[in-house]
């Protein structure tokens, strides 16, 4: 059973920025936050989402083709998210729209 993920980053204080910033766009805030990882979840859930300084102490690294997926409850709070991402600094990798996955699929990327 998955009950969380993670994603490393080498700039903490950043990242609680940008992820405090877009993941209210879909009822997501900040839960947990120590020296080392920030955790989020929705008001009534354990983070389910974890950024992280990376335990061996080694810089962060992107995973090529690694994705980190969110349920948005509409096309409006999709196209908010991507938004709030791109305003803060993050990469367009998939502008809103419907995509092929699944029939009323209606999604968005971004790196950061």
């Amino acid at each position: 059973m998955l009950t969380a993920t993670c994603v490393g980053t080498n700039d903490l204080e950043r990242a609680t920025n940008f992820y405090d910033h877009v993941l209210v766009e879909l009822n997501m805030h900040r839960r947990v936050k120590n020296d080392v990882e920030i955790g989020y979840g929705t008001e009534t859930q354990s983070p389910t989402f974890w950024v992280i300084k990376p335990f061996d102490k080694k810089n962060a690294t992107v995973g090529n083709g690694s994705q980190v997926m969110f349920m948005a409850t509409n096309q409006n709070a999709v196209t908010a998210f991507h938004a709030a991402a791109l305003a803060l600094g993050g990469t367009d990798e998939g502008k809103p729209g419907p995509r092929d996955y699944a029939e009323g699929y209606f999604g968005a990327m971004f790196v950061t």
